[in-house]
């Protein structure tokens, strides 16, 4: 199997039309990240990688790791604390899935996909009028076009 990485989107490719070898693409991230540790893009295509094939604990333990690396004034910090979140929410640690969903919202208010992930979390939790703030947000952010899960329930049949 051959695969490369492409610059412009982090994501890697197959070309030569054979089954992806997970365990060997895991293996050659592992290793670039044991050489330069200091290179937070290879954490994230690695827990993509685990995310992919339901490894959810190799994900979050990556996912820690890259959290330590990324640089304060990356713009897309918030996507990455929302994916650690998530992965805390798929292991079922809300506390932890929480709090990194906050700190994402404190880098942009406006990640709806940060947003709908911390509603399932509230939901899990039982906390229904907090969920149901969250959704607000998403409205708002959503802007005024029609959609019908939020149109007057008079009008509906």
């Amino acid at each position: 199997m051959k695969f490369f990485d492409t610059a412009d989107n982090d994501g890697y490719y197959i070309y030569d039309n054979s089954k992806p070898d997970f365990q060997e693409i895991i293996a050659v991230l592992e290793r670039m990240i044991k050489v330069c540790p200091s290179i937070y893009k290879n954490y994230g295509r690695l827990a993509f990688i685990y995310d992919y094939i339901g490894d959810y604990k190799n994900e979050l333990r990556i996912l820690k790791f890259m959290v330590k690396y990324i640089p304060k004034d990356y713009k897309y910090r918030d996507i990455d604390y929302g994916n650690l979140g998530r992965a805390y929410l798929i292991i079922g640690n809300l506390k932890e899935a929480r709090n990194w969903f906050n700190k994402a919202e404190e880098i942009n208010p406006a990640n709806i996909s940060n947003l709908w992930s911390s509603i399932i979390c509230y939901i899990s939790e039982k906390n229904f009028r907090r969920a149901a703030k969250e959704l607000k947000k998403i409205d708002k952010l959503s802007g005024d076009d029609e959609d019908y899960y939020f149109e007057d329930r008079k009008s509906v049949v």
